[in-house]
């Protein structure tokens, strides 16, 4: 039986409010109808009750027992409940601890975006140790950032015979067995896995894999200087070359590549980067390029090679922000730099996002605490990520 109730501000304020017991759940996001399993960190008493609700409405109240036990919520879908530890005195009630929980059959309704960065050899235990830490901060999709043999060619090795460990562009030694791993384990918690690449880089020796000299776009309408993206070395080994993300060349060739990629992992999609406005760039036969345009182009094709797959495309510091809209994309992402250092700057892109296209959620990567990070901190910025 459903039974509802609503508590007032002033009931709430007058609870004793003492976060006493850590809760787990076995998932970021649950399918509806799916049971909910939970753990406390300690035994919950005989006075102790656990506390369904929606939107301050209680739909379930139940004496707790042990440490662990099951729930199963309402058959609704796109519904987040709360999920409350309570002590009952006499006259009053302790609020011990809670849990939220996420009941939708998309990710992309609700999303919680989270990265990882390093992929190097590592014992079970510590990758079940790294997603259980995304879990209890409740991410459903994980960007694995940098996991790539090349920008050009992701997949080190072959379909039929993949690299166990390969270096990325940092020199940093990446594991196949860890990618593999982080993938099982995230999708056992209900996270999407989503790899990262740039919709036009190509490394230094981009030509011994097939990249053509057609694909790339320039600085100056005379094909001189090549548009590239440059790194510090030698921690680098290579600047990263801009193609066109839209020649029907380079959209084959990546098409290509991103099959390679799904053969071998199960990813559920692609985070496509660039690099922002790049100004006036040239195509080899000396035309403008419409990079925005392109990008669109670029979704276009990779959601027509694999419409099975999650797309989400980086806005960086806004550019081509309308065109990456019009795509067949999961939601907005939007990397915003020192030039929108302001909590209003990140309203005012969501209210551009919405009247681009009002079905879409908004991710934001806001990097903060830029001192602290180039170790030259005498203070924390503030910031919001």
């Amino acid at each position: 039986m459903r039974r509802q109730q609503r508590f007032n501000e002033q009931q709430w304020c007058d609870a004793n409010i003492v976060t006493a017991v850590q809760l787990e759940k076995d998932k970021a996001l649950y399918m509806p109808g799916e049971q909910v399993s939970f753990k406390a960190d300690k035994e919950l008493g005989s006075d102790v009750y656990i506390r369904y609700s929606y939107l301050g409405d209680v739909i379930e109240e139940v004496p707790a027992s042990g440490k662990t036990w099951t729930w199963t919520p309402p058959q609704e879908d796109f519904r987040g409940y709360m999920v409350e530890i309570v002590s009952k005195g006499e006259d009053h009630e302790s609020y011990m601890g809670s849990m939220a929980v996420d009941v939708s059959s998309d990710w992309k309704k609700f999303p919680r975006y989270g990265f990882l960065s390093h992929y190097g050899p590592m014992s079970e235990e510590a990758i079940k140790k790294v997603i259980h830490n995304l879990n209890r901060h409740h991410i459903n999709g994980v960007q694995y950032q940098d996991w790539h043999y090349k920008h050009h060619k992701p997949l080190a090795g072959t379909p039929a015979n993949p690299a166990e460990t390969w270096k990325e562009i940092a020199n940093r030694t990446n594991s196949k067995q860890t990618i593999d791993q982080y993938i099982a384990e995230g999708r056992e918690r209900g996270m999407k896995s989503i790899f990262y690449n740039l919709c036009f880089g190509v490394l230094s020796d981009g030509a011994s894999d097939g990249v053509q000299e057609e694909w790339y776009i320039f600085k100056d309408k005379f094909r001189n200087n090549k548009d590239y993206h440059g790194l510090p070395k030698p921690y680098f080994w290579s600047d990263i070359y801009l193609t066109d993300p839209g020649h029907s060349g380079w959209l084959n060739y990546m098409a290509q590549q991103n099959d390679d990629v799904y053969q071998v992992f199960d990813f559920d999609g692609f985070q496509i980067d660039q690099l922002g406005n790049r100004e006036t760039v040239y195509d080899y036969n000396g035309n403008v390029v419409n990079l925005p345009e392109q990008y669109l182009k670029f979704i276009d094709a990779m959601k027509n090679e694999h419409p099975e797959k999650a797309l989400i495309m980086n806005a960086v510091s806004e550019y081509g922000q309308e065109q990456i809209a019009q795509g067949d994309i999961d939601f907005f992402y939007n990397e915003v730099w020192g030039d929108t250092p302001k909590f209003t700057d990140l309203e005012r892109i969501i209210h551009e996002n919405n009247a681009f296209r009002n079905d879409l959620k908004t991710v934001f990567a806001a990097y903060m605490n830029y001192n602290v990070a180039d170790g030259q901190a005498t203070s924390i910025r503030r910031g919001f990520c």
